[in-house]
C-alpha cells in the first residue's frame, strides 16, 4: 500500500495507528518521521510530486485543501476525501483510515479514547449548566464559528455552550460590541491558526465584560485537527469548564 496524505490530521492518525511504512508522501505540515516525499502545503499541493509517487490512495480533507486542486487529483487517482465537522464523522473517518490499512484495532482503539472522553464530560455536566463560551481563531477580524462546525462541537461536547451556536455562517467575523452582548462566562483564544498571545489576553481585557471571566490561550491543533488531537482536546476542555466557578 502506498499513500500521500494532504491533510495533517489524516497523517497523525496513520502514525497512531502504526502505518508509517504506508506512507509514501505527506504535506510539509503533516508531522511524520520517516523518509517522505513531501508534497507542498496542504493548500499549495505540488501535483506533480504527487503523480511521480503513483500513490494507491490520496487522502484528502475538505478544510484542509482546496477543492480545484481536489478536483484536478481526482481525475488522475484514487482519492478519497474526508469532510469532517460532527465528532460522529470524526470516528468514521478513523474506523476507514482502519480499514485501508489493515490497523482495525488501532482504530478502534482510538475511537474508544475519544468515547470516554465525551462520556466524561456528560457525566461531569450532567447536572450542571453548559458554560457560555466565546471561541476566537483570528485577530482583525476577530472570527469565530456557528454550531455547524468541528470546533464548536468539540466545545458542546466537553461541556461549553457557543454563544453564537445559532449564526447561519459556519465562520464569520464578530465585532467586540456582538462578543459583549452574548455575555459569555469564558474566552478561548487559540494559538492557531492565528497565533493568539499573552499581549492579546491583555487587550481584550481591556474590555468590561471579557475583563470578569477567564480568557484560555488554548492549543491551537485543538480546533484545526481531528482524530488523535480530538482526545486530548476533549480532555483539556473538560477541564477548563469544569474550573469556572
Amino acid at each position: 500500500m502506498k499513500i500521500v496524505s494532504l491533510s495533517p490530521s489524516l497523517t497523525e492518525i496513520l502514525v497512531y495507528l502504526g502505518a508509517l511504512a504506508d506512507l509514501a508522501g505527506a504535506t510539509d505540515l503533516c508531522e511524520a518521521n520517516g523518509s517522505l516525499e513531501r508534497v507542498g502545503s496542504p493548500k499549495a499541493l505540488e501535483i506533480s510530486k504527487i503523480q511521480r509517487l503513483e500513490p494507491d490512495w490520496i487522502l484528502a480533507d475538505t478544510r484542509d485543501n482546496r477543492p480545484e486542486e481536489i478536483q484536478v487529483l481526482q481525475k488522475r487517482g484514487r482519492v478519497k476525501v474526508f469532510d469532517v465537522s460532527q465528532l460522529s464523522e470524526v470516528r468514521d473517518g478513523i474506523s476507514e483510515l482502519g480499514r485501508l490499512t489493515e490497523k482495525q484495532e488501532g482504530a478502534r482503539r482510538l475511537n474508544q479514547g475519544i468515547l470516554e472522553e465525551i462520556a466524561k464530560s456528560e457525566a461531569a455536566f450532567r447536572d450542571r449548566p453548559r458554560r457560555r463560551t466565546l471561541l476566537l481563531l483570528w485577530d482583525k477580524p476577530f472570527l469565530t464559528v456557528n454550531f455547524d462546525s468541528y470546533p464548536s462541537r468539540l466545545i458542546e461536547s466537553s461541556g461549553g455552550e457557543n454563544v453564537f451556536r445559532q449564526e447561519p455562517l459556519r465562520e464569520f467575523p464578530v465585532e467586540i460590541e456582538d462578543m459583549i452582548e452574548k455575555n459569555p462566562e469564558t474566552l478561548l483564544l487559540a494559538t492557531a491558526p492565528f497565533p493568539f498571545e499573552r499581549r492579546h489576553v491583555a487587550r481584550l481585557r481591556q474590555f468590561r465584560v471579557l475583563s470578569r471571566i477567564p480568557i484560555h490561550l488554548t492549543e491551537g491543533k485543538f480546533f484545526c485537527r481531528y482524530g488523535v488531537q480530538t482526545v486530548h482536546a476533549l480532555k483539556a476542555l473538560r477541564k477548563i469548564f469544569e474550573a469556572l466557578p
